[in-house]
């Protein structure tokens, strides 16, 4: 899988598929664990642990490429999922210990024409993360014309939902004023982590 780049995955289920989910549930882990094409997998749960999203960081060459990944999971053919969104992610830092079973996705959108403000904030978002003592990953949503970022996405451990929606609070980007949305799950770590050591600073 090297020289392949990384993608996120987060795919929202319909209503009434936890039946489904559960009857499908070892053929979609078994497909989307092997190869070693994902990074990360899990799904997304609500405030209450339910299940609201598929969520998977995975290998591919390009969009149509994860697409037609996407399509040929069995979750997929089975109806699970309502709506795909499918975006290219950097990875900057990974996880330098075994994360917790439960752990938590924050996705933060930028609101546009932030690049220039994005780059100049970088270093201090950086010493953030570092100094955080955090265990995770993080990295940025690049734009499109591979000019800059649109985005950042952080899976890290944390106590609970409260303590990581007031850490998430004092990330430098957000303080700056860039994001148009953050949103914050707590997230089930399905899959063994497949990964190495930080990949370089995005």
């Amino acid at each position: 899988m090297e020289g392949k780049k990384l993608f996120m995955v987060k795919r929202t289920d319909r209503q009434g598929t936890s039946e489904i989910r559960e009857r499908f549930k070892r053929e979609h882990l078994s497909y989307v664990g092997k190869d070693g094409r994902a990074v990360f997998g899990g799904p997304l749960l609500d405030e209450s642990l339910r299940i609201i999203s598929g969520f998977v960081i995975v290998r591919g060459t390009d969009l149509e490429d994860v697409r037609l990944w996407v399509n040929d999971d069995p979750y997929t053919k089975a109806g699970v999922f309502e709506s795909v969104e499918i975006r290219e992610w950097k990875m900057g830092f990974s996880p330098t210990k075994e994360m917790a079973s439960i752990v938590y996705t924050i996705l933060c959108l930028d609101k546009n024409s932030m690049r220039e403000t994005r780059a100049r904030i970088r270093p201090e978002h950086l010493s953030w993360w570092e100094e955080s003592g955090r265990n995770g990953f993080i990295g940025p949503f690049p734009a499109e014309d591979g000019n800059g970022a649109v985005g950042t996405l952080i899976i890290t451990d944390g106590h609970n939902l409260e303590e990581v929606t007031r850490w998430a609070e004092t990330d430098p980007y957000n303080k700056g004023g860039i994001f148009e949305s953050v949103t914050i799950y707590p997230t089930r770590k399905d899959l063994p982590i497949s990964t190495s050591k930080a990949a370089p600073r995005m």
